[in-house]
């Protein structure tokens, strides 16, 4: 099977993938709550009934959470 990393192509997370698979440890409000303050990367809007985030957008905000932490 192909693998989109090594074609070049962005993957894509679903919600329930983020929260689901815990990739980041939010509640459903609260990954709301991040995006509408602009604290977590905005989700993109593939079609009319699905909303996803771009995994590179996520693993770059992990590494600034850890860079801030790593500084406290």
């Amino acid at each position: 099977m192909l693998n989109a990393k090594k074609l070049g192509l962005e993957v894509f997370l679903r919600e329930s993938q983020l929260l689901g698979e815990r990739f980041v440890p939010f509640t459903k409000a609260t990954l709301w709550r991040k995006v509408r303050d602009k604290s977590f990367p905005q989700p993109v809007k593939l079609s009319a009934g699905v909303t996803a985030w771009k995994l590179s957008d996520i693993q770059e905000w992990q590494r600034a959470q850890l860079e801030a932490a790593s500084v406290q």
